[in-house]
């Protein structure tokens, strides 16, 4: 039978946060040896584990049991001040597993394999201290070994030397490239989805690399393993490992084949062709790969640069955004979710980035971009980010192709931080824009379907209110706030309450009643003395606009004059 990747992942993840709770919920979180141990995060474990997690192998009748040599044994651990486990506990095993001898005895190896872990002492004040964790050892078969040795042939021409590794995709975001490494060293990378780097590029590594890498491939014994290690399920990635000497290749295969008891050297040999051949300057984008391609004289200042420098200040370093600047790429890319450069930076919270890219122009060259900029940052509340932001804009008295200021373009993300930072510098709060408009319409006009606390429109017009915003400036066409305001009862009250005129008229004769969609708003207005009856220059009422265009909750307010029902 095919399983679903999907179903066992999600109970893995259920299982494994369901055990570390459990263990949470007694450890102690004083520091202290008297008082109980430390209860740490995972991420620390990870900073603090020496060397990687041990496997704990057993027999497998059919090797295509998904559990447990999938999900693994989670092992409630404590560690003395020293980084020494003392105690290892291995929780219920998952699935439908009998309490029998067989599992007692599977525990029992994964509690064992447990205590040989070594940590660096976890810390607390600058003082080692007890601590308690969950670690997840995998249980995995036994290993296939291979039945028939086939000698790893010498190398007599370096030239004729190629070993290979593609990593594919799956149904998630597993990065997708192809690695090759020829024996003068130079290594052709090709990356193709959820990479920082994508296309065919090169480069070259070192031939005391090369040599380490052919003599990886001997070490594990490359010409004596099966073709293919292959488990029966669906999603996943595929490693494709291959190395040729002298016209004697081999190839293999790796489809979760640690599940079914492929060598665990398969998995140490596609790891380390991954280290020697550099894949992870790509992959992940960093200074290094830029190096390389200036290198091969790469066209940096070209339509594939600038979606480069965007994929990278995705997932890359800030190093490599730096290097990518320096030579050249275009600022103003756009790429997934239509985000430039800037808006990763900030989306990321990666200061050093975004200081790169204001510096070389990139706000300047993209006004919209420090706009969504902005939001993102709010959203997340990452002030420091916002900060940097608008130090920026303060500092460049920063106005864009259609005159406008900080202030606005922080007021039009209704992010609360963001405008907070902004008026800190003491703007004009009435500044207008080549059309008129101030920071206050701005605010006021849209509806934000986000519920992150830091977009409050109704908030943010309430402090500009109060840091002297005009309720009553109009643009060029006559509108006022109010009048801007078409769907977001609450700034149509905090608007009211700051001495918004409520039926005052745009140059075509509309009012905030006649131009606004939502009934939640109108209803605002009646109950605040609008007056229905004004005609828009085309003779029109309120109501009569609303049957026009058919705005039926709308016109229910206007005719009834109760408050509209909840949607």
């Amino acid at each position: 039978m095919e399983i679903p990747i999907r179903k066992i992942a999600v109970y893995s993840v259920l299982l494994i946060v369901s055990s570390i709770s459990a263990f949470a919920q007694v450890a102690p979180t004083d520091g202290t040896s008297a008082s109980g141990p430390v209860a740490v995060s995972w991420k620390e474990v990870e900073d603090h584990r020496i060397g990687r997690l041990p496997i704990v192998r057993v027999d497998s009748k059919d090797g295509n049991s998904p559990l447990p040599f999938l999900s693994g044994i989670t092992v409630k651990v404590t560690v003395n001040p020293e980084g020494t486990v003392t105690s290892a506990f291995a929780g219920t095993l998952p699935g439908h597993y009998p309490d029998d001898k067989n599992t007692a005895e599977i525990k029992g190896k994964a509690e064992a394999a447990a205590r040989g872990i070594r940590y660096r002492p976890f810390e607390r004040e600058g003082h080692g201290v007890w601590a308690t964790f969950a670690e997840s050892i995998a249980v995995q078969p036994r290993e296939l070994k291979p039945s028939v040795h086939v000698p790893f042939p010498a190398v007599r021409d370096w030239n004729t030397v190629v070993m290979n590794l593609t990593r594919t995709g799956c149904l998630g975001t597993c990065p997708y490239y192809e690695i090759t490494v020829h024996g003068d060293g130079t290594v052709i990378y090709t990356g193709l989805t959820f990479v920082a780097i994508k296309g065919r590029h090169q480069c070259k590594i070192s031939e005391a690399s090369v040599h380490e890498l052919v003599a990886a491939f001997r070490d594990a014994d490359y010409y004596s393993l099966q073709d293919k290690y292959v488990w029966n399920a669906t999603d996943l990635p595929t490693y494709i490992s291959s190395i040729e000497i002298d016209g004697q290749s081999k190839q293999v295969a790796d489809y979760a084949g640690e599940i079914i008891g492929m060598p665990q050297a398969v998995s140490d040999l596609e790891a380390t062709i991954d280290r020697l051949s550099g894949a992870k300057q790509w992959t992940e984008g960093t200074a290094d790969a830029v190096h390389c391609l200036r290198e091969e004289n790469w066209n940096f200042n070209s339509p594939e640069g600038a979606r480069m420098l965007v994929d990278v200040a995705e997932g890359g370093t800030a190093d490599a955004v730096r290097e990518l600047v320096a030579a050249g790429a275009p600022l103003n890319g756009r790429g997934e979710k239509d985000r430039t450069p800037l808006m990763w930076a900030a989306k990321r919270g990666n200061v050093e980035m975004l200081h790169t890219l204001l510096e070389a122009g990139a706000g300047e060259q993209d006004p919209r971009g420090i706009t969504a900029a902005l939001a993102i940052a709010g959203e997340s509340k990452n002030k420091e980010v916002v900060t940097t932001l608008v130090t920026f804009g303060n500092s460049t008295g920063f106005r864009n192709g259609q005159g406008q200021t900080m202030l606005m373009l922080a007021a039009a993300s209704g992010v609360l931080t963001a405008v907070d930072q902004v008026l800190q510098g003491h703007p004009n709060v009435n500044a207008q824009d080549q059309n008129g408009r101030t920071a206050l319409m701005a605010a006021s006009w849209g509806n934000d379907s986000t519920k992150s606390p830091e977009i409050d429109r109704a908030r943010v017009v309430r402090i500009l209110l109060e840091a002297g915003a005009g309720p009553n400036v109009r643009d060029e066409d006559g509108n006022t706030a109010l009048i801007d305001t078409t769907e977001d009862s609450k700034v149509a009250l905090a608007l009211l309450q700051g001495g918004a005129n409520i039926n005052a008229q745009n140059k075509a004769g509309q009012t905030a009643l006649i131009n606004c969609v939502s009934p939640e708003v109108a209803w605002v207005l009646l109950a605040n003395h609008a007056d229905a009856s004004i005609r828009d220059a085309n003779g029109k009422t309120a109501l009569d606009l609303a049957q026009q265009y058919q705005l039926h909750e709308k016109e229910e307010v206007l005719v009834s004059g109760k408050e509209p029902r909840i949607r």
